[in-house]
């Protein structure tokens, strides 16, 4: 949780802030940019929330945080409004699941909802209530992991949703040997007619990538940042 003891004085004056525990994710700046801006190393708000629209992004913001460094001084009945969009659909088929999760630094998570089942995109911060909306839109007969550093609560989601994980044997260690769906080599994965994986080995020996619906392309994290 934010600590206002901890709060950065280059924040706006009001209600949303960030602290010092921010760790330049840069979640909030692309989920609210019209609230959270970037300086030095850090997030801060650079303008606080003008209407409802700017409030309910800076609260799916605050709620995403992987650190939980994003906090608000006034109590609002957004919040549980705010909680239940989660996850949020972004695009046909396709939704953006919030709850970063620190043990991935951050990274985004998705569901696409598939008619041969629905498949969860790298993992996101294990919550309550977002497994039970993710339920609510068919739960997930699988769950895709890009590379090994965004895996965050992969075992609690396939547990709680009985999905079976899926990632390069490259990327597997000890660790998560358990992982049922094990790819090897560097040939196109068909998982559903219109879903591949492709390996794309670079930021990790056994990264992938999936290619959904011959539309959209989550490419986990390449050099120099992070784009799905």
């Amino acid at each position: 949780m934010a600590q206002i003891t901890k709060r950065r004085r280059i924040n706006a004056k009001g209600a949303f802030y960030v602290d010092s525990s921010c760790i330049d994710c840069d979640t909030c700046r692309w989920l609210a940019p019209d609230s959270f801006g970037r300086h030095g190393d850090q997030s801060y708000v650079h303008q606080q929330p003008e209407n409802e629209e700017q409030t309910i992004l800076a609260l799916q913001a605050m709620m995403a945080c992987p650190t939980a460094s994003i906090g608000n001084q006034e109590k609002t009945p957004l919040i549980s409004r705010v909680r239940d969009m989660f996850p949020v659909e972004i695009a046909d088929n396709v939704y953006y699941c919030g709850f970063h999760s620190e043990k991935s630094y951050g990274a985004a998570s998705y569901l696409i909802t598939h008619p041969e089942g629905n498949i969860l995109i790298d993992s996101p911060r294990f919550n309550g209530p977002l497994i039970e909306s993710i339920k609510k839109l068919g739960g997930a007969r699988y769950m895709w992991l890009s590379h090994k550093d965004d895996i965050a609560d992969h075992r609690q989601f396939g547990e709680y949703l009985g999905c079976e994980r899926i990632m390069h044997v490259d990327d597997i260690s000890e660790k998560i040997k358990d992982i049922e769906i094990q790819l090897s080599g560097n040939e196109v994965h068909q998982l559903y007619d219109d879903v591949s994986i492709i390996p794309t080995p670079g930021h990790t020996k056994g990264h992938s990538v999936l290619h959904a619906y011959n539309t959209y392309l989550f490419t986990g994290i390449t050099s120099p940042g992070r784009c799905a």
